[in-house]
């Protein structure tokens, strides 16, 4: 009957609600019981706050990718790569002599012409690799120079004292951070700012130059020095050493931002840059305008978006021999994290025990032979996201009823049907209908072990075939992540599939309830999985307009979380950079 469906639903949403508003019974050493392998099916039980997997299978799905390294900016991972023979870089400088000093690289050419633009003359070197050359990935904008913990993993590298002024002194981070890389045949450092760039330690060995271009120059930048730091040891330490510029979140701002350039058919040159540009010296015989300024940072900000979603070309991880500091074994980091967002979390409050850990572990994963499965866990992470991103996000837009507003039943029939589409892989035949039960006794949604050998098989499809055997201890840590990054995906597909099941047959007051217990399920996973690829512009932006993220230089902390982190449309035509000076 109808009034005993609507008391055994209540019943079911009863007890969802009672075991999501149950302490939580997982200690930390449940999670580490995770790591080794030791896991138990709670359909109801949710990943204990201290938990990290998902953290750690971000940062891996994430490496190298420009959008998910903008926005989560304080990185958590130190991995070694290779950039593989015949990858170009470029580096751009103001006189016609290559580097002898450790110096930077750009993946992009536009990238280093930014630090090319010279009072008189602007060169652009082309190198190309004639050999793998081993290098250290640090994840985040490990290049940004803020005060907020992206530039931490150097810090611990190093065992550096992290203060203010170190933001600063990017020589002294190159040569350290060589110094340090020597003893390992390390190459150089892979950073990121507001594209990808190369610390490399020495210009004569494992790449070869190709071309030394002089090049018709741009709009010249008028650019101060970086607070408490008066001399610089070359032009290339004022450019590629990044002041560009270096100011701190805390220094007074203007009330108001520049005057916007007027609208028209011909390129901006506009008055209101904290830096004005110098009028450039043409070629003889140039007819029309050069390229502006604006252009050029414009350009420098696209180049690195270019890298949104796919990893740079030309570099490869060793996920064999990755170090990530949401590993549990840090304990001193995840007791820092307690109540914390994300955003905040920073590695500067490891301890002395957790540092020296942390060491060990570098010196192992870069001095040992051993070379790991060989499985691309990059590939790995990516076919889970793939699978599940754009399908959570469009469940979530159905079961808020977006697409049928004011019809209840439909939202809960497309919403069933989008769930048993994402389970169908690993809806099992002898597990696709609940046993009959009681329904006085709450029904199937008591007691679901009915389904859990499908999402068993759900949560394990990606790594089953992967023998602990013949994985490092770093990629045993990822397979464990990849796992429960699944498991809860699928642990929450399951919920909802379990109270979906009869749902097309019942009463509009029930499905309505069941649309927001649905609602909740969903809107609480994807804010736990943090995909930055969730995060837009929206509106989208127009044709006229890229939409990016806030970064360093050309957009500052504010201090304000959600703008901070938010996209925002940039106009291609009449963008105004360091509105924040």
């Amino acid at each position: 009957m109808r009034l005993e469906g609507w008391r055994s639903t209540c019943l079911v949403l009863s007890l969802v609600a009672t075991s999501i508003g149950r302490p939580q019974q997982q200690a930390l050493v449940d999670q580490e019981k995770s790591i080794t392998g030791a896991k138990e099916w709670v359909l109801y039980g949710r990943p204990h706050p201290d938990a990290t997997s998902h953290l750690i299978f971000d940062n891996v799905n994430s490496l190298m990718q420009h959008w998910p390294n903008a926005y989560y900016q304080n990185g958590h991972t130190i991995v070694p790569a290779t950039i593989t023979p015949g990858t170009l870089l470029y580096h751009g400088r103001w006189d016609d002599q290559p580097p002898t000093l450790p110096d930077w690289f750009s993946f992009d050419a536009e990238h280093s012409l930014l630090f090319s633009q010279g009072t008189k003359k602007s060169h652009l070197f082309i190198y190309a690799a004639v050999r793998e050359l081993k290098v250290l990935y640090l994840d985040g904008s490990s290049a940004a120079k803020m005060t907020g913990g992206a530039l931490d993993s150097q810090t611990v590298i190093t065992r550096g004292n992290f203060t203010e002024d170190s933001v600063y002194d990017e020589r002294g981070k190159i040569m350290n951070l060589c110094a340090w890389g020597k003893e390992f045949g390390l190459d150089g450092f892979i950073r990121m700012e507001f594209d990808f760039e190369v610390m490399y330690c020495d210009f004569t060995n494992g790449v070869k130059l190709g071309s030394s271009l002089e090049l018709v120059k741009g709009e010249n930048m008028e650019l101060p020095p970086p607070p408490e730091q008066t001399q610089r040891s070359s032009a290339t330490d004022a450019l590629m050493g990044h002041s560009l510029p270096a100011y701190r979140v805390d220094e007074p701002r203007p009330t108001s931002g520049p005057p916007r350039s007027p609208k028209g058919p011909s390129l901006p040159r506009p008055t209101g840059l904290p830096f004005p540009p110098r009028p450039p010296e043409p070629p003889a015989g140039w007819k029309g305008s050069l390229r502006t300024q604006l252009s050029l940072m414009f350009e420098s900000v696209q180049v690195g978006n270019w890298h949104n979603f796919h990893p740079v070309p030309g570099v490869r991880i060793d996920h064999s021999k990755l170090i990530t500091f949401y590993d549990p074994r840090y304990s001193s980091l995840v007791k820092a994290r307690h109540g914390q967002h994300r955003f905040e979390h920073r590695l500067w409050n490891i301890s002395k025990d957790d540092l020296e850990l942390a060491h060990n572990d570098l010196r192992q994963v870069l001095t040992r032979d051993e070379k790991g499965s060989g499985v691309n866990w990059g590939d790995v992470t990516r076919n889970v996201v793939e699978r599940y991103s754009e399908r959570l996000d469009f469940l979530k837009k159905i079961v808020k009823s977006e697409f049928t507003p004011g019809n209840v039943t439909e939202a809960v029939v497309l919403g069933r049907q989008q769930v048993l589409m994402m389970l169908s892989p690993y809806l099992l035949q002898n597990a696709a209908v609940p046993p009959p039960t009681d329904e006085e006794l709450g029904g199937f949604g008591r007691n679901a072990s009915w389904i859990q050998p499908s999402l068993e098989h759900c949560s394990t499809v990606f790594t089953s075939h992967i023998a602990d055997a013949m994985l490092t201890d770093q990629e045993r840590l990822i397979k464990n992540a990849v796992e429960d990054t699944a498991r809860e995906i699928c642990r929450v597909l399951g919920i909802i599939w379990v109270s979906a099941y009869d749902a097309e047959d019942k009463y509009v007051e029930e499905q309505a309830i069941l649309l927001k217990g649905w609602t909740k399920e969903v809107d609480e996973l994807m804010d736990w999985l943090g995909w930055s690829i969730w995060v837009t512009c929206t509106p989208a932006c127009g044709a006229d307009e890229m939409c990016s993220l806030p970064q360093w230089p050309f957009d500052m902390k504010t201090g304000d979380r959600q703008k901070d982190h938010q996209p925002h449309c940039l106009s291609r035509f009449h963008w105004m950079p360091f509105k924040h000076l």
